[in-house]
């Protein structure tokens, strides 16, 4: 995966930006990270699932996968320290996933 500005040729739909304004993050972090086509990819997958699941049973066992996946990206954390621009995208959806399956 690789993560690079200004990639995506589609602007975030407002929606999903609306709801990224309720996670606390800057405006200008939300733009810069939403302008890679992946990141905008997978944000957009977990909002539509948000939006999509009504059961509260696999909302919470979604939520248990994101945080143990993110939770072992973490463990790797010395690989991705080296750069900043993929640990401050993984903190990004990490903050993300956080608000919206608390």
């Amino acid at each position: 995966m690789i993560f690079v500005h200004g990639t995506t040729t589609y602007a975030t739909n407002n929606a999903i930006r609306k709801e990224l304004s309720k996670c606390k993050i800057q405006r200008d972090r939300i733009r810069n990270r939403m302008s890679n086509v992946r990141v905008q990819q997978i944000i957009t997958l977990l909002y539509l699932s948000k939006r999509i699941i009504t059961s509260k049973g696999v909302m919470k066992h979604q939520a248990y996968i994101l945080n143990e996946y993110f939770d072992r990206i973490g463990e790797c954390g010395t690989l991705f320290d080296k750069n900043p621009l993929i640990s401050s995208t993984f903190q990004f959806m990490k903050i993300v996933i956080d608000t919206w399956y608390n």
